[in-house]
């Protein structure tokens, strides 16, 4: 080896992590959400990102969403 070392390379994902905001609604309020749709809450507006998921009974979604 001459006095030189091996040397290890790794490879690390360029990721970002996003600021998201849970925000639960009630399925009287909206009774389809999907990805994509938007939310305006007093003054910012939201952007859902994924599907919401549903609680056992189907009263609430819980849904991740963007600040856009």
């Amino acid at each position: 080896m001459g006095g030189r070392g091996r040397r290890i390379r790794y490879s690390v994902p360029k990721t970002r992590l996003l600021p998201t905001v849970g925000i639960d609604i009630r399925r009287s309020q909206a009774a389809t959400i999907t990805e994509g749709d938007m939310i305006v809450i007093g003054a910012e507006t939201f952007n859902f990102i994924g599907e919401p998921i549903g609680d056992t009974i189907g009263l609430v979604s819980a849904c991740e969403a963007l600040k856009v």
